[in-house]
C-alpha cells in the first residue's frame, strides 16, 4: 500500500529523494495501465465504503478510507472518467436511499473540489442540491390540501435536467401510483407554473405490504418491481411478454428485476 512503501522510503531509505520520486513514478504506473479501469474500480470501492449496511465500518474508519482513496485519484490520469463514474454511483445511492453518512459524502466532495477545482465538482453538489429542495417540497405537499386524497404517501425527487446521469425509461405505474404522481404535479404547477415534470418511473424504489396466505410481509423493492407486483393483484399468473405489455417496457429491461424477484440471492 502507499502508506506501507512510504514508511519504507522514510525509514529504511531515510526519505531518500531518488527513491521517493521512484515510488511515485511506480505508483503512477500502476494506477494508469493499458485499457485503464483504475477510475471504474477506485468509484466502485468508494461505493462500496459509502453505502448502508457494509458491517465493521465505522465513520473513522470511513474517514482514513476516503483520505487513502484521495492519494490514489491524484495519481489518476482520467479524472474525468473517475468523476463520470462516481457521479453515476453517487445517483444511485441517493436516489434508493442507500448512502449511510451525508457528511461522510460532502467530505467526499470537498475533498475533490479542493483537488480539481469548482468546475469538477459543479454537477455533485447539484445533485445534493436537488436533495434537499426535493425534502422540503415533500414537506409541503404532505401538508397541503392535495395530499390528503392520497391512498399512499407518495416521496418524489425533483431532480434538474443535465445534472444527473439517468438513462431515460418510462414504466406505466399501478393506478393508484399514476393518482398519486397528478396530485403531485398539480401542486408543483401550482408552485412552478412553466415548469414540466418529466417522471422517470424506473429510478424510483417502494415498500409494499403483501398478503401471502395468512401471513403479511413488508418489502422493499424497485419501482419497476412494484408494477410488476400489482399485476398480481388482478391475475394469478403472466408471462413475460404479458407484463412487458402491460408496464410498455421492453422484455430485456424486465429480465433483471424478474430474476431478482423470482431467484434466491446466494
Amino acid at each position: 500500500t502507499q502508506s506501507t512503501w512510504g514508511f519504507v522510503v522514510s525509514e529504511v531509505f531515510g526519505g531518500d529523494t531518488a527513491f521517493k520520486a521512484e515510488m511515485e513514478r511506480a505508483l503512477a504506473f500502476c494506477m494508469n495501465p493499458s485499457g485503464n479501469r483504475s477510475p471504474e474500480f477506485l468509484s466502485l470501492y468508494l461505493d462500496d465504503k459509502l453505502k448502508k449496511g457494509v458491517k465493521g465500518e465505522t465513520e473513522g474508519g470511513r474517514d482514513e478510507v476516503i483520505d487513502k482513496c484521495l492519494i490514489l485519484f491524484r495519481r489518476l490520469e482520467e479524472k474525468d472518467l473517475f468523476e463520470r463514474y462516481y457521479k453515476t454511483h453517487l445517483a444511485k445511492r441517493l436516489l434508493q436511499g442507500r448512502s449511510v453518512s451525508t457528511d461522510s459524502e460532502h467530505d467526499v466532495i470537498a475533498k475533490l473540489k479542493r483537488e480539481c477545482g469548482t468546475a469538477f465538482t459543479h454537477k455533485l453538489e447539484g445533485m445534493f442540491k436537488d436533495m434537499q429542495l426535493s425534502d422540503d417540497l415533500c414537506a409541503g405537499f404532505r401538508a397541503s390540501a392535495a395530499a390528503a386524497a392520497n391512498s399512499l404517501d407518495l416521496s418524489v425527487k425533483v431532480l434538474t435536467t443535465g445534472i444527473w446521469p439517468l438513462a431515460s425509461a418510462d414504466c406505466v405505474l399501478p393506478v393508484e401510483a399514476q393518482r398519486c404522481q397528478q396530485r403531485f404535479a398539480a401542486y408543483y404547477q401550482s408552485m412552478h407554473s412553466g415548469r414540466v415534470l418529466v417522471w422517470e418511473n424506473t429510478h424510483g424504489s417502494a415498500e409494499l405490504r403483501a398478503v401471502f396466505g395468512a401471513k403479511a410481509h413488508e418489502i422493499s423493492v424497485s419501482t419497476t418491481q412494484m408494477a410488476v407486483l400489482c399485476l398480481f393483484n388482478h391475475s394469478s399468473s403472466m408471462t413475460l411478454a404479458q407484463i412487458a405489455e402491460a408496464l410498455q417496457l421492453e422484455a430485456g429491461t424486465l429480465e433483471r428485476d424478474l430474476l431478482a424477484l423470482s431467484c434466491a440471492k446466494y
